[in-house]
Parts: structure tokens; sequence; C-alpha cells
């Protein structure tokens, strides 16, 4: 018997899960999804899975004591949606990926007898939560199995209050063959440095969404701090987001606009990370699309250089297959590049490290094989 999940979410990040519920027995579960978010939408449609839109939950908790007062009025409005999904569709889990989900769709699934599954992401601040939202939380969490994809979010949930027995750490391996080809000007650039005989610049990479400038800036003026030391660094940014043009015009106004390249999105990721000597994580709050990234430059082989205190601990060993520093001090930034660049024995050491640390620790088989224990 087809087990049926419904996944409820409205996480900007829905799209690794997603990837590995993909490569779940397709005889034994079939997916849906339900949200208010189109992107969630869309990914769940281009996979050939049942996407229902519902109301935008992801506002509701931005006023905690607003959100309160409504509850009622909420818990009614969605009763229809879990009756349909339990006696019309027949689903036997609802997978809860946000914090309303949790909240509204819980009482009614534990009442319904469908099992329930909450997904915590990594960023996930349960700590400073309104007392009494929190303390739903906790009331509903009873008999609800809870996953998280990191320790910290896990250490975070039993410090609010949570218990440990009900949580399960599920760290969400990287498909390292899902990618994708999208060939464009950019693509073909980076296909073409991939096969210079002797590569002349010392390329430094980094995938980001460009809506946050300050461990860009942090970047580029570390790279002011390069010129002097290695001959030709270059800076390869792929991304898209709103700071772009202004990116642009700042590493012009600098003068290193020379050593930098804005690539856009890049749908084949794996052909830029075999471009890169170094992989720098520039977010300031690593997510689990940042983590999953992280991840697969591993599997390319490149030193990890990283924020410092923010999840990557998880995955990187300092000074062993990376570097976890202060982001925000260019200086630091530029030395560990400096140093990397200098000892290529050691570089190569840690890009093979990295490699086997991949293919060994994060690679999505094993991901799968725990979410089919837990789903089953």
């Amino acid at each position: 018997m087809i087990k049926k999940v419904a996944i409820i979410s409205a996480h900007e990040d829905a799209e690794e899960l997603f990837d590995v519920f993909q490569e779940l027995d397709r005889e034994r579960f079939a997916f849906s999804v339900i949200s208010g978010r189109k992107t969630v939408l869309s990914s769940a449609q281009k996979r050939n899975w049942p996407a229902k839109k519902l109301l935008d939950l992801i506002i509701l908790p931005k006023k905690n004591w607003l959100f309160l007062f409504f509850l009622p009025i909420y818990l009614l409005l969605f009763l229809p949606y879990v009756v349909l999904l339990k006696w019309r569709d027949h689903y036997q889990t609802i997978l809860c990926c946000d914090l309303c989900s949790k909240i509204i769709f819980t009482p009614w699934a534990r009442l319904m007898k469908i099992k329930i599954i909450w997904f915590v992401y990594p960023e996930a601040d349960i700590v400073h939560l309104n007392k009494l939202l929190a303390s739903f939380l906790r009331l509903w969490s009873k008999r609800v199995k809870i996953i998280t994809s990191t320790l910290g979010a896990k250490k975070k949930l039993i410090a609010s209050g949570f218990e440990n027995e009900a949580i399960k750490n599920i760290t969400l391996g990287a498909n390292l063959n899902l990618y994708r080809h999208q060939d464009n000007i950019f693509s073909k650039l980076a296909s073409a440095k991939n096969h210079w005989p002797q590569r002349k610049f010392f390329t430094i990479g980094t995938v980001t969404c460009l809506d946050q400038k300050q461990n860009i800036e942090t970047l580029f003026n570390a790279t002011k701090k390069l010129l002097d030391v290695i001959p030709f660094p270059q800076i390869v940014i792929v991304g898209e987001g709103q700071e772009r043009k202004n990116l642009t015009w700042l590493a012009k106004k600098m003068e290193i606009d020379n050593f930098v390249w804005f690539v856009g999105e890049q749908n084949n990721l794996k052909k830029w990370l075999d471009t890169f000597d170094v992989f720098v994580a520039t977010n300031e709050v690593i997510k689990l699309s940042d983590l999953n990234i992280v991840m697969r430059a591993m599997a390319a082989g490149l030193p990890i250089i990283g924020p410092t205190g923010n999840n990557l601990e998880e995955i990187v060993n300092n000074n062993e297959n990376g570097l976890l520093i202060e982001m925000n001090n260019s200086e630091d930034l530029a030395q560990v590049i400096i140093k990397l660049q200098q000892r290529q024995d050691w570089r190569r050491l840690i890009g093979e490290k990295n490699k086997n640390r991949a293919a060994t620790e994060f690679n999505i088989e094993k991901t799968v094989a725990e979410f089919t224990k837990l789903l089953s």
C-alpha cells in the first residue's frame, strides 16, 4: 500500500527537502504539497506532485499576539482541509514545515489519528518566540515526531523545553548528481576555464542570494588586500538578488571590477564549482540551502571558508577541512585565502578530505534511508 504524505510548507528552502523526498521509492510513497508560496507550489509541480494553494501562513506569526487572538478562527478555517486529507484523499501523514502549520494543523491531525511530523529548519528561532506561542508549540508537540537537520537546531528546541526523545536529527545529504544543464555565456566561460592546461587565476567562488551586502563587501575588501600577494585573484559570485546592481557599482568604485564576476543564477552548479580553488560561504545566517551548497562544494574537492558559530561547524572542522572565521573581518578573510593559495599541497589535502567526507557522510542515500524508515 502506498503511503500518502501531505507536505505543508511556506518555507523558501523547501526545494532541498523536496529533493530528498523525490528520491524515495515511488511505489511506497506519494507526496503532495500545500502552500501559500508560489515558488514552493512551482517546485512541487515540476516534480509532478499534486500542489494546492493555501492562505499564505508565513505572514501570520509576524504579529504574535494578533496571531494568538485569531487562533480559534484559524483552527476552524483549516479544519475542512484536514477532514478532506483524512477521509477523501486518504493521507496517512502530514509533514509541517513552518510555524503556523505546526500550530494550526497538528491538533486536528492528532484528533483524526493522522501521523504528524514537524520539520525544523536550521535558522528557526524558537527561543525568542512569544512565550504563549512557544507554550502552544510545546503542548502540540506531544506525540509528534520532530525532525531537525542540524544538531544546533535540536539543541535550541531542547533548551526551549521540547522533549529530547521526540527530536531526531537527520542531516539532509546533497544529491550530488542533481546538476541540471544550463548553457549560456557564463557556463561556457566556466567550461573554458576548467580546461585550461595551466590556470593562472586563483579563483575564489561563492554561491549566495544577493540580498545582503555585508559579507560580499567583506569579500571585496579582502580582495583589495589580496592584490599585493596573489597576482591574479578572481572572485566569481553565483546568484541573483536586489543588491546585484549596487554590488556591481561597489566593485567598480573599489577598482576591483576587473577581478569580480557576477554570473547570476546557474543551474549547472557543478561546472562552476569545478573552476573554483576555494569556496567561501558568505551568508551571515546559514540556511538549509547554504548547507546543501557547502556539501556540493566539498564534493567538488574545495576547501571551505565560512562564518564561525553558525551551523557550519557540523560539516566543517576548523583547520581540518576548512577555515571558520569572523566573516565581518576582511583582514582575517584575506589571510586565510592567502594561506590556502600559498600552501597548495595543504589545499589539495583539504580538498581530498572534503571529497571523501561528502561521499561517506553527506550522501543523499543515507538521508533517504532515514526518511524511508520515518515515513513507513
